[in-house]
């Protein structure tokens, strides 16, 4: 089974994003000072979008006193649980120092299927590539220049088709000139 790890910027939209196409979400905390606003922000954003599974991970343990260390990790694993009751699962790293059990899980794990997932395709980039035109666009009269945009990636949710518009964030609706399946081989590089 494949797993591709997504680091998300540290911005709501963008954890948004992440978490169209994403099945797990891996919410890693330091167990020295929790999550800042910004964190706990995103985790709320994804919490009221919808998430089919979270898997949090505590980190930095071993670093506090020895007494403080249950704890935190029960505090840490009541609070997953209040914000996700139904999909959750939790580990912490000085429990299981060379993760193991987390990939075991998954490797595993089973989400469950979103609805509104499931309306539309969602596409997860692994590459892409711009080509500008040389001359400005004059049909539109906005003096910007068009191009081709070349993404390689993962389809989720409903089928792409090229009959239909695609959203990109911040440019709007576009027509789509070719939808292609790439053989297994060829899909490491995606974009030359």
């Amino acid at each position: 089974r494949r797993i591709t790890l997504l680091r998300a910027a540290r911005a709501v939209p963008s954890a948004l994003g992440a978490m169209k196409a994403a099945d797990v979400m891996l919410l890693v905390i330091p167990a020295d000072g929790g999550m800042d606003a910004l964190g706990e922000a995103q985790v709320d954003a994804v919490c009221l979008q919808g998430v089919s599974h979270v898997v949090g991970v505590l980190t930095g343990v071993d670093q506090l006193p020895e007494k403080r260390r249950a704890a935190v990790r029960r505090e840490w694993a009541a609070s997953l649980s209040a914000r996700f009751p139904s999909s959750h699962k939790f580990f912490s790293l000085d429990l299981d120092p060379t993760c193991s059990h987390l990939l075991r899980h998954l490797a595993a794990a089973t989400p469950k299927q979103l609805t509104w997932r499931e309306q539309r395709p969602y596409v997860l980039a692994h590459s892409y590539r711009l080509s500008l035109d040389e001359e400005p666009v004059a049909a539109e009269g906005s003096g910007e220049r068009g191009g081709l945009l070349e993404v390689c990636g993962f389809v989720r949710g409903q089928p792409l088709s090229a009959d239909r518009l695609v959203h990109i964030a911040g440019l709007g609706a576009l027509p789509l000139d070719l939808v292609e399946i790439l053989p297994v081989s060829s899909r490491r590089g995606c974009l030359p």
